[in-house]
């Protein structure tokens, strides 16, 4: 790779048919590289329009270290070392009963917690190294973002029997973005939980998530169009995306 020619490749791991394909999508619009990590990569209707528009659709079950690596390895091979990733993968399970959350099983919490925390860890571990490198290989060149974003949401901080599974998950990936954003704050590496929320500032409805809106914010991050460096980004957006609100946050 030549030392005038950064790279600008993003994985995404999580990449489903809303969140993700929105994200892929408008990162298209702007040069990069796509690849997109999903358990059943043939699965999807958005499968086909993927592929036709040159993605690299990558299998990848991110509760796996070694499956996360795997996928890793396969996206440097096929398109270079990735300068940005989105980390969109999540899971949950519902409790059958809100006024018994407990009553979901232990093995169910361990594998949510698996997607939505120690996967996350193996992604981190990943994208910096490759961060890292594309820095030594590139040095402060401004042309060189390397951005590791994850989609989160307000779960940690607002306690919800629905989100027994997903919040504790999301609060350990949440600090990790913080000690990320710190500790590479010299290497010149931005880490974001970036997170839609309602108007209020409360977690939004499966129905009004704005995937559209998901996609802007996420360049506008790696762009520095949004200039503050801060862990958390709240962003609110009507269900079209074509209104959004960001906000800054300090938890």
């Amino acid at each position: 790779m030549s030392p005038t020619a950064p790279s600008k490749v993003l994985f995404i791991l999580g990449g489903g048919p809303r969140i993700g394909h929105a994200v892929a999508k408008r990162f298209l619009q702007d040069g990069y590289r796509i690849a997109v990590g999903r358990r059943n990569p043939g699965d999807g209707n958005d499968t086909a329009e993927a592929e036709a528009q040159g993605v690299f659709l990558v299998s990848v079950d991110v509760a796996s270290r070694q499956s996360v690596k795997a996928a890793f390895h396969a996206v440097k091979s096929q398109l270079g070392v990735p300068n940005v990733v989105v980390y969109n993968a999540a899971d949950l399970t519902f409790p059958s009963h809100m006024d018994d959350p407990f009553a979901i099983s232990p093995a169910e919490f361990e594998h949510n917690l698996a997607v939505n925390a120690t996967g996350a860890y193996s992604a981190l571990h990943h994208a910096s190294r490759g961060f890292l490198h594309l820095k030594k290989a590139f040095g402060d060149s401004d042309d060189v973002h390397c951005v590791f974003i994850a989609t989160g949401d307000v779960s940690p901080f607002h306690p919800d029997a629905a989100a027994t599974t997903l919040g504790p998950g999301k609060a350990a990936l949440a600090y990790l973005i913080q000690v990320g954003m710190k500790a590479y704050e010299q290497a010149g590496i931005r880490f974001y939980f970036a997170s839609q929320v309602t108007a209020e500032g409360k977690v939004v409805p499966e129905s009004e998530v704005s995937a559209v809106a998901h996609g802007e914010v996420y360049v506008n991050l790696v762009n520095r169009d949004l200039v503050r460096d801060v862990w958390h980004v709240k962003f609110s957006a009507n269900k079209e995306g074509t209104k959004v609100k960001v906000e800054w946050e300090s938890e």
